[in-house]
Protein backbone atom coordinates (compact mmCIF):
# COMPACT_ATOMS: atom_id res chain seq x y z
CA UNK A 1 0.00 0.00 0.00
CA UNK A 2 1.15 3.42 -0.99
CA UNK A 3 1.66 6.29 0.97
CA UNK A 4 -1.88 7.92 -0.41
CA UNK A 5 -2.90 4.74 -0.07
CA UNK A 6 -5.73 3.43 2.30
CA UNK A 7 -8.68 0.50 3.01
CA UNK A 8 -11.94 1.06 4.83
CA UNK A 9 -14.19 -1.91 5.93
CA UNK A 10 -18.16 -0.75 5.97
CA UNK A 11 -20.65 -2.08 8.46
CA UNK A 12 -24.26 -1.86 6.84
CA UNK A 13 -27.63 -3.18 7.45
CA UNK A 14 -27.43 -2.68 11.30
CA UNK A 15 -28.14 -0.33 13.82
CA UNK A 16 -26.54 1.71 16.77
CA UNK A 17 -26.98 0.47 20.44
CA UNK A 18 -26.00 2.55 23.05
CA UNK A 19 -25.84 0.95 26.75
CA UNK A 20 -25.15 4.11 28.48
CA UNK A 21 -21.27 2.71 29.21
CA UNK A 22 -20.65 1.16 25.46
CA UNK A 23 -22.32 1.92 21.96
CA UNK A 24 -22.52 -0.69 19.75
CA UNK A 25 -23.55 -1.53 16.31
CA UNK A 26 -25.74 -4.33 16.28
CA UNK A 27 -27.16 -6.61 13.27
CA UNK A 28 -25.32 -5.50 10.44
CA UNK A 29 -23.06 -7.09 7.66
CA UNK A 30 -19.32 -6.25 6.53
CA UNK A 31 -17.67 -5.44 3.24
CA UNK A 32 -14.14 -5.36 4.25
CA UNK A 33 -10.82 -4.69 1.83
CA UNK A 34 -11.72 -1.49 0.08
CA UNK A 35 -8.93 0.31 -1.23
CA UNK A 36 -8.93 3.62 -2.42
CA UNK A 37 -6.54 6.05 -3.17
CA UNK A 38 -6.38 10.30 -1.49
CA UNK A 39 -6.29 11.44 -5.07
CA UNK A 40 -9.37 9.40 -6.09
CA UNK A 41 -11.09 9.88 -2.95
CA UNK A 42 -14.60 11.45 -2.72
CA UNK A 43 -17.37 11.11 -0.81
CA UNK A 44 -19.20 9.89 -3.95
CA UNK A 45 -16.80 6.75 -3.84
CA UNK A 46 -18.82 5.67 -0.64
CA UNK A 47 -22.20 6.82 -2.04
CA UNK A 48 -21.67 4.14 -5.02
CA UNK A 49 -20.56 1.35 -2.26
CA UNK A 50 -24.29 2.40 -0.45
CA UNK A 51 -26.19 2.09 -4.18
CA UNK A 52 -24.25 -1.50 -4.67
CA UNK A 53 -25.74 -2.75 -1.59
CA UNK A 54 -29.29 -1.61 -2.25
CA UNK A 55 -29.30 1.86 -0.66
CA UNK A 56 -31.79 3.98 -1.67
CA UNK A 57 -33.08 7.64 -0.73
CA UNK A 58 -30.86 8.46 2.38
CA UNK A 59 -28.43 7.11 4.49
CA UNK A 60 -25.81 8.62 7.52
CA UNK A 61 -22.53 7.40 7.67
CA UNK A 62 -19.81 7.48 9.99
CA UNK A 63 -16.14 6.63 10.26
CA UNK A 64 -14.29 5.78 13.36
CA UNK A 65 -11.29 6.95 13.79
CA UNK A 66 -8.42 4.51 14.66
CA UNK A 67 -7.91 3.24 17.81
CA UNK A 68 -10.81 4.67 19.24
CA UNK A 69 -14.10 3.72 20.50
CA UNK A 70 -17.43 3.63 18.84
CA UNK A 71 -18.76 6.14 21.25
CA UNK A 72 -15.92 8.71 21.24
CA UNK A 73 -14.58 7.81 17.87
CA UNK A 74 -17.15 8.50 15.38
CA UNK A 75 -17.29 11.12 12.71
CA UNK A 76 -20.07 11.75 10.59
CA UNK A 77 -19.56 12.27 7.01
CA UNK A 78 -21.79 14.30 5.15
CA UNK A 79 -19.39 16.35 2.61
CA UNK A 80 -16.44 16.13 0.42
CA UNK A 81 -15.03 17.57 3.19
CA UNK A 82 -15.31 15.46 5.86
CA UNK A 83 -14.54 12.79 3.57
CA UNK A 84 -11.28 14.56 2.71
CA UNK A 85 -10.30 15.01 6.24
CA UNK A 86 -11.27 11.31 6.69
CA UNK A 87 -9.01 10.26 4.08
CA UNK A 88 -5.57 12.63 5.28
CA UNK A 89 -5.96 11.29 8.43
CA UNK A 90 -6.13 7.51 7.74
CA UNK A 91 -2.75 8.12 5.36
CA UNK A 92 -0.99 9.58 8.21
CA UNK A 93 -2.21 6.97 10.82
CA UNK A 94 0.23 3.59 10.75
CA UNK A 95 -2.82 1.42 10.06
CA UNK A 96 -4.30 3.39 7.04
CA UNK A 97 -7.05 1.20 7.49
CA UNK A 98 -10.84 2.14 9.39
CA UNK A 99 -14.05 1.51 10.16
CA UNK A 100 -17.15 2.91 8.01
CA UNK A 101 -20.35 2.74 9.90
CA UNK A 102 -24.14 3.44 7.49
CA UNK A 103 -27.10 3.52 9.04
CA UNK A 104 -30.64 3.56 6.55
CA UNK A 105 -31.87 7.49 6.72
CA UNK A 106 -34.55 7.28 4.23
CA UNK A 107 -37.50 7.24 6.34
CA UNK A 108 -36.87 10.74 7.91
CA UNK A 109 -35.04 12.14 4.94
CA UNK A 110 -31.30 12.19 6.99
CA UNK A 111 -28.05 11.84 6.05
CA UNK A 112 -26.72 11.55 2.49
CA UNK A 113 -28.46 11.11 -0.41
CA UNK A 114 -28.30 7.68 -2.13
CA UNK A 115 -29.77 8.61 -5.93
CA UNK A 116 -32.47 5.81 -6.57
CA UNK A 117 -32.99 4.02 -10.21
CA UNK A 118 -36.25 3.20 -8.75
CA UNK A 119 -38.84 6.00 -9.18
CA UNK A 120 -41.85 3.77 -7.15
CA UNK A 121 -39.28 3.50 -4.05
CA UNK A 122 -41.47 3.26 -1.01
CA UNK A 123 -39.49 2.93 2.67
CA UNK A 124 -40.31 0.11 4.67
CA UNK A 125 -41.31 -0.54 8.43
CA UNK A 126 -38.44 -0.34 9.98
CA UNK A 127 -35.88 1.35 7.80
CA UNK A 128 -34.96 4.04 10.55
CA UNK A 129 -32.12 3.51 12.93
CA UNK A 130 -32.41 2.22 16.48
CA UNK A 131 -32.67 5.47 18.41
CA UNK A 132 -34.26 8.88 17.35
CA UNK A 133 -31.43 9.85 15.56
CA UNK A 134 -29.58 6.69 15.21
CA UNK A 135 -26.75 8.82 16.35
CA UNK A 136 -24.76 8.52 20.54
CA UNK A 137 -26.56 10.02 22.64
CA UNK A 138 -25.75 13.84 21.79
CA UNK A 139 -25.56 14.73 17.94
CA UNK A 140 -22.78 16.93 18.99
CA UNK A 141 -20.51 14.14 20.32
CA UNK A 142 -19.64 13.64 16.70
CA UNK A 143 -20.31 17.25 14.92
CA UNK A 144 -18.67 20.16 17.64
CA UNK A 145 -15.34 20.78 18.91
CA UNK A 146 -14.76 19.69 22.53
CA UNK A 147 -14.65 23.08 23.91
CA UNK A 148 -17.75 24.33 26.01
CA UNK A 149 -18.43 27.68 27.18
CA UNK A 150 -20.34 27.82 30.62
CA UNK A 151 -22.27 31.22 31.82
CA UNK A 152 -25.56 32.28 33.73
CA UNK A 153 -28.16 34.29 33.25
CA UNK A 154 -31.18 36.11 35.62
CA UNK A 155 -34.49 34.63 34.48
CA UNK A 156 -36.67 37.77 34.44
CA UNK A 157 -40.05 36.09 36.26
CA UNK A 158 -41.25 36.35 39.45
CA UNK A 159 -39.70 32.98 40.74
CA UNK A 160 -36.25 34.87 41.19
CA UNK A 161 -33.91 32.08 39.78
CA UNK A 162 -31.31 32.09 37.46
CA UNK A 163 -30.30 29.87 34.15
CA UNK A 164 -27.16 27.71 33.87
CA UNK A 165 -26.17 27.44 30.23
CA UNK A 166 -23.13 25.05 28.10
CA UNK A 167 -22.91 25.98 24.43
CA UNK A 168 -20.84 24.26 21.98
CA UNK A 169 -19.27 25.19 19.34
CA UNK A 170 -19.48 23.66 15.63
CA UNK A 171 -17.42 22.93 12.82
CA UNK A 172 -18.68 26.16 10.98
CA UNK A 173 -17.56 27.96 14.62
CA UNK A 174 -21.25 29.12 15.51
CA UNK A 175 -22.43 27.99 18.72
CA UNK A 176 -24.50 24.83 19.45
CA UNK A 177 -26.72 25.02 22.72
CA UNK A 178 -25.88 21.47 24.57
CA UNK A 179 -27.94 22.12 27.86
CA UNK A 180 -29.79 24.61 30.19
CA UNK A 181 -31.23 24.35 33.89
CA UNK A 182 -32.98 26.15 35.97
CA UNK A 183 -31.47 26.85 39.61
CA UNK A 184 -32.20 28.52 42.58
CA UNK A 185 -29.20 30.77 42.60
CA UNK A 186 -25.62 30.61 40.90
CA UNK A 187 -23.92 28.48 44.27
CA UNK A 188 -20.91 25.79 44.08
CA UNK A 189 -23.77 23.19 44.61
CA UNK A 190 -25.52 24.46 41.68
CA UNK A 191 -22.48 24.73 39.25
CA UNK A 192 -21.71 20.85 40.67
CA UNK A 193 -24.96 19.57 39.95
CA UNK A 194 -25.30 21.21 36.44
CA UNK A 195 -21.52 19.34 35.44
CA UNK A 196 -22.06 16.07 37.25
CA UNK A 197 -25.45 16.02 34.82
CA UNK A 198 -23.29 17.14 32.04
CA UNK A 199 -20.59 14.88 32.13
CA UNK A 200 -22.96 11.99 32.96
CA UNK A 201 -24.32 12.79 29.43
CA UNK A 202 -21.83 13.41 26.90
CA UNK A 203 -19.62 11.12 29.17
CA UNK A 204 -15.71 11.59 29.96
CA UNK A 205 -13.80 9.92 27.98
CA UNK A 206 -13.41 13.06 25.57
CA UNK A 207 -11.09 15.58 26.71
CA UNK A 208 -12.91 18.28 27.51
CA UNK A 209 -12.21 21.77 27.77
CA UNK A 210 -14.33 24.38 29.92
CA UNK A 211 -14.07 28.22 29.24
CA UNK A 212 -16.52 30.41 31.78
CA UNK A 213 -16.37 33.89 33.68
CA UNK A 214 -14.77 33.85 36.92
CA UNK A 215 -17.99 32.89 38.80
CA UNK A 216 -16.55 32.14 42.52
CA UNK A 217 -19.13 28.43 42.96
CA UNK A 218 -18.02 26.97 39.26
CA UNK A 219 -14.04 27.99 40.14
CA UNK A 220 -14.53 26.27 43.13
CA UNK A 221 -15.94 23.08 41.05
CA UNK A 222 -13.12 23.25 38.53
CA UNK A 223 -10.87 23.57 41.55
CA UNK A 224 -11.99 20.66 43.65
CA UNK A 225 -14.13 18.60 42.17
CA UNK A 226 -13.08 18.52 38.09
CA UNK A 227 -9.13 19.35 38.74
CA UNK A 228 -8.37 17.02 35.53
CA UNK A 229 -10.91 19.23 33.46
CA UNK A 230 -9.29 21.45 30.94
CA UNK A 231 -10.66 25.18 32.30
CA UNK A 232 -10.55 28.40 30.52
CA UNK A 233 -11.32 32.17 31.33
CA UNK A 234 -12.94 34.45 29.62
CA UNK A 235 -10.47 37.48 28.24
CA UNK A 236 -13.38 39.89 28.12
CA UNK A 237 -14.04 39.36 31.51
CA UNK A 238 -10.30 39.08 33.18
CA UNK A 239 -9.74 42.29 31.88
CA UNK A 240 -12.62 43.91 33.27
CA UNK A 241 -11.36 42.80 36.61
CA UNK A 242 -7.95 44.31 35.52
CA UNK A 243 -9.32 47.52 34.67
CA UNK A 244 -11.82 47.40 37.91
CA UNK A 245 -8.62 47.25 39.76
CA UNK A 246 -5.91 48.66 38.45
CA UNK A 247 -7.43 51.62 35.70
CA UNK A 248 -7.98 50.56 32.39
CA UNK A 249 -6.91 52.63 29.22
CA UNK A 250 -6.07 51.69 25.55
CA UNK A 251 -2.24 50.33 26.56
CA UNK A 252 -2.89 48.47 29.55
CA UNK A 253 -6.07 46.73 26.79
CA UNK A 254 -3.85 46.24 24.29
CA UNK A 255 -1.01 44.80 26.30
CA UNK A 256 -3.53 42.15 27.73
CA UNK A 257 -4.70 41.60 24.62
CA UNK A 258 -1.62 40.91 23.33
CA UNK A 259 -0.53 38.66 25.92
CA UNK A 260 -3.30 36.44 25.83
CA UNK A 261 -3.15 36.45 22.10
CA UNK A 262 0.80 35.34 22.46
CA UNK A 263 1.20 31.51 20.29
CA UNK A 264 4.45 30.96 21.97
CA UNK A 265 5.91 30.88 25.54
CA UNK A 266 8.48 33.12 24.72
CA UNK A 267 6.75 35.66 23.43
CA UNK A 268 4.24 35.29 26.37
CA UNK A 269 7.02 35.88 28.53
CA UNK A 270 8.51 38.77 26.35
CA UNK A 271 4.85 40.48 26.79
CA UNK A 272 4.50 39.76 30.72
CA UNK A 273 7.65 41.38 31.23
CA UNK A 274 6.48 44.81 29.24
CA UNK A 275 3.29 44.45 31.49
CA UNK A 276 5.70 44.73 34.82
CA UNK A 277 7.40 48.04 33.51
CA UNK A 278 3.87 49.47 33.09
CA UNK A 279 1.50 47.91 36.00
CA UNK A 280 3.34 45.63 38.56
CA UNK A 281 -0.11 45.42 40.40
CA UNK A 282 -1.61 43.92 37.02
CA UNK A 283 1.39 41.41 36.25
CA UNK A 284 1.59 40.12 40.08
CA UNK A 285 -1.97 39.51 39.49
CA UNK A 286 -2.11 37.77 35.69
CA UNK A 287 1.24 36.13 36.58
CA UNK A 288 -0.39 34.04 39.70
CA UNK A 289 -3.37 32.85 37.65
CA UNK A 290 -2.00 29.45 35.92
CA UNK A 291 -1.36 30.51 32.07
CA UNK A 292 -3.42 27.41 30.68
CA UNK A 293 -6.52 29.43 32.01
CA UNK A 294 -6.18 32.24 29.61
CA UNK A 295 -3.48 32.37 26.97
CA UNK A 296 -2.64 30.71 23.73
CA UNK A 297 1.00 29.86 24.18
CA UNK A 298 -0.33 27.47 26.70
CA UNK A 299 -3.34 26.04 25.40
CA UNK A 300 -3.79 22.53 24.67
CA UNK A 301 -4.46 21.53 21.10
CA UNK A 302 -7.11 19.04 21.73
CA UNK A 303 -10.16 21.60 21.66
CA UNK A 304 -9.66 22.28 18.35
CA UNK A 305 -10.08 26.10 19.37
CA UNK A 306 -8.18 29.26 20.48
CA UNK A 307 -11.07 30.98 21.20
CA UNK A 308 -10.23 33.46 23.76
CA UNK A 309 -13.51 35.22 24.52
CA UNK A 310 -16.81 33.39 26.14
CA UNK A 311 -18.75 34.91 23.14
CA UNK A 312 -20.99 31.82 22.01
CA UNK A 313 -22.26 31.14 25.63
CA UNK A 314 -23.26 35.39 25.57
CA UNK A 315 -24.17 34.52 22.46
CA UNK A 316 -27.33 32.38 23.09
CA UNK A 317 -27.98 34.35 26.45
CA UNK A 318 -28.72 36.99 24.00
CA UNK A 319 -30.79 35.26 21.90
CA UNK A 320 -33.09 33.64 24.51
CA UNK A 321 -33.44 37.55 25.84
CA UNK A 322 -37.14 37.90 25.17
CA UNK A 323 -38.00 33.64 26.85
CA UNK A 324 -36.31 34.29 29.90
CA UNK A 325 -39.31 36.80 31.38
CA UNK A 326 -41.71 33.21 30.89
CA UNK A 327 -42.82 31.13 32.99
CA UNK A 328 -41.15 27.63 33.41
CA UNK A 329 -42.27 25.29 31.40
CA UNK A 330 -43.65 27.81 28.79
CA UNK A 331 -39.65 29.12 28.74
CA UNK A 332 -38.26 25.50 28.06
CA UNK A 333 -41.22 25.16 25.18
Amino acid sequence: MGDLDFSIEIHHGGKFFDSGQRLEYLGGMVVEDLYFEVDEWSLQEIVSQLKQLGYKGFARVWYKEPGMDLKSGLRELKSDGDAMRMARSLVSNSSKHCEVYVVDGARESKGIKITSTDADYVPEEGEDSADDDGLPEKSFLVGCRPIIGMDRCHLKGDHGQQLLVAVGRDPNDNYFSIAVAAVEADTKDSWGWFLEMLLNDIGESKKWVFMSDQQKGLMQIFQEALPTMEHRLCLRHLYANCKKAYGGGTVLRDLILSIAKATYVEEWERRMNQLKEVNRDCYDKLFALDPKLWTKSHFIFLAKSDMLMNNISKAFNGRILETRDKPILTMFE
